[in-house]
Order: structure tokens, then sequence, then C-alpha cells
């Protein structure tokens, strides 16, 4: 108690007079003896201790020593009170940790003057470590938030390359992790919904819960679940620590900034999507257009070779006749049928390359296949 003091003196006449002089200011407890001092602090610890330096038993400095090796009673401030004029006891006092001395007999003026500055000084000292635990837990704080920044920021630096939503609901359930919390999230994009994390699936209860809440917008909060919302991600929070006032506050607006720049993310993802299924799409169309045509080539290939193959024989057939009318020598029809069997093999090799033409596509058509099947 700040404005206590506890008297210990083995002679009666002064403690009742030192009562006497102080009860008006302080709320004075009396002690006997070095043993009756301990048992008197364990009941109710004083903001000060007169203490006589000459005591049966248990002399001052050996009361001074035990007090101030315990760390329950080491900071309490202690007057020695003596009628020696020794300066070694004095400073030896002093190496015990002994604030200050009061001779016998004493002087009222002197003795209050040197109480008051005693205590004042403990005020000081007593406010001076209440500031600096203020300034200790304003640090940790700080510390605390920068650190939580400190994630923040590391996300925003590797949530950019994320190429999925998937990717970047990754890296939030790690950041939220961190911060002792429970989180599903959903992403839309257009017609494109996801919900993942956490339970967080097509149907459960958790996507319907965050459906709703897109629909408010903003930050929701239901006790210990909370939701925060942006254009193309929202977040359930599930274990918002509500109990802790402070806390709550800097994780609302740590998780705002955390989503905003997941929204961001989730945006560019979105486009990107939505233009590589654009993108698929028209290559689906022309992989169609294509396959289709080559089909029409192959279908006009084939029927070239047959019409290539009947052409040829009408026109054997037709020259033999001719041949055999006109009435020639052996010798003129031998010449002119030389002349018509290197047409016929070159007839033949258009037929030939008709057929490679024709096993080329038959290739193609093979691979567009194996494409559409993959």
């Amino acid at each position: 108690m700040p404005g206590s003091i506890l008297i210990v003196d083995d002679m009666t006449d002064n403690r009742l007079l030192l009562d006497a002089l102080l009860c008006d200011t302080y709320r004075i407890y009396l002690a006997a003896s070095g043993q009756e001092c301990f048992e008197k602090i364990a009941e109710n610890k004083p903001g000060l201790i007169l203490l006589d330096l000459v005591m049966p038993e248990m002399d001052g400095f050996e009361v001074c020593k035990k007090l101030k090796s315990d760390y329950q009673t080491q900071d309490i401030p202690i007057i020695f009170i003596t009628s020696s004029t020794d300066n070694d006891e004095k400073l030896q006092a002093y190496k015990l940790g002994a604030d200050d001395f009061i001779n016998k007999p004493f002087n009222h003026d002197e003795l209050i003057a040197k109480i008051s500055k005693v205590v004042n000084s403990q005020k000081s000292i007593q406010e001076a470590k209440e500031l600096a635990q203020a300034a200790q837990q304003a640090a940790m704080i700080a510390m605390t938030n920068s650190s939580e920044l400190g994630l923040i920021i590391k996300f925003m630096e590797s949530a950019s390359d994320s190429e999925s939503f998937e990717s970047l609901a990754s890296q939030l359930n790690e950041v939220t992790k961190n911060f002792g919390l429970i989180c599903c999230f959903q992403f839309a994009y257009d017609d494109f919904v996801l919900n993942i994390g956490n339970g967080c699936i097509d149907g459960s209860i958790e996507a319907k819960m965050i459906t709703e809440a897109r629909k408010a917008g903003g930050i929701i909060g239901h006790g210990k679940r909370m939701f925060f919302n942006q254009k193309y991600v929202s977040m359930l929070v599930k274990n918002m620590p509500i109990e802790d006032e402070e806390k709550c506050g800097r994780y609302k607006d740590n998780l705002a900034v955390l989503l905003s720049a997941a929204n961001g993310v989730a945006k560019t993802i979105g486009a990107e999507q939505a233009i590589k299924q654009q993108r698929k799409q028209l290559i689906e169309t022309i992989f169609e257009s294509t396959y289709e045509r080559t089909q029409h080539v192959m279908g006009l290939v084939h029927v070239l070779e047959n019409n290539t193959v009947e052409i040829v024989q009408e026109i054997r057939l037709s020259f033999e006749e001719a041949l055999f009318s006109l009435g020639l020598t052996e010798e003129q029809e031998s010449y002119l049928m030389g002349i018509f069997d290197a047409a016929m093999d070159k007839m033949d090799t258009v037929k030939e390359t008709a057929v490679e033409v024709e096993d080329a596509m038959k290739k193609v058509l093979t691979a567009f296949e194996q494409l559409r099947a993959d």
C-alpha cells in the first residue's frame, strides 16, 4: 500500500512516538522485531519501512539484507532509525539497499521531510514503471500490428503471381492462419463461382452464408462469424476474437486491407480466365471447321482418285478400238501405243500422288481426333 508505513523497532516508546507523529498522514503498522516485520509484510505490504538498526536476535542489517534479496519485497524503500553516527555503518546500510537514515532522538521536521522525499521518490519510480509498462504494451501492440501488416505486405508481393483462384485462396488461407483465424472464401467472376477453404464447398452452409452476405456487401458481423465482401472475393471468418475488443478491431482493419488486395488479384485472374475461355472456344470453333473441311477435301481426293482410274480405263479402251479401225501398220500402231503408254504412266503417277494425298489427309484427321480427345 503506497500510503502505509511499517515501523520496526524493539523499543515500545519509539514505536508509539513514531506512530503519533505519522498516523495523521499515513496508515501505520507496528512490529517489535525482525521476525514480526516479515509477518506484517506478508499480511500487508507497506509503501515504506522505518527500520531500527539495533535490535536483538535480528538486527536491521540482517532484516534489510533479507528484504532486498526477495523479489517480492526488494522494491520496498527502507529508512534506518539509528542513534549511531558511524559513517561505516551508514555506508554498509546503503550497500544493502537502504534509502536514508533518521537519527535518534527524532527531529519532527527532518522526519517528515525524509519520509516525504522517499515516498515521493517511490511514487515517481512507480509512475515510471507504469509508464514503462504502458510503453512496452504499446510497443508490443505496434510490433504485433507491424507483424500482421508484414504478412499482408508479403501476401501482396506474392499473390500477384497467382494464376488461379485456388492458388490465391491457398495464400489467403496461409495469411489468415498466421492470424489464428479459420476462414472460408468465395470467388465470383461473371457466371463463375468457386467456394473453397475449411469446409466451404458448393452447397455447404458456409457457401450459402457467404452468398447471402455478398448481397449486403462490406463487413458484416454475427458474433464470432464475420463476413468481409469485395466485388470478386468474399471471406467468412469463423472465429473472430470478439472477446478482445482491441485485437478484434485491429483484425477488422487488417483483414479489410488483405481482402482489398486479394480482390485486385482475383479480378486479374478472372479476366485472364475469361480470355482463355474465349480463346478456347475460338480454337474449338476453328478446330471443328478445319476438321470438317479436311474431311471434305479427303472425300474429294478419294473421288478424284476413283474418277482418274475410270477415265484412264475408258481412254485405253477407246484408243485401242480406234487403232483397230484405222488400218495402221504394225510399226505405226506400236509407235502410237508407246506414246499412249507413256501418257498412261504419267496418269499412274497422278493416281499415286492422289493416294499419297489421301493418306496424308487421314493422318491429319487422326491427329485432329487425338487433339479433340485430349
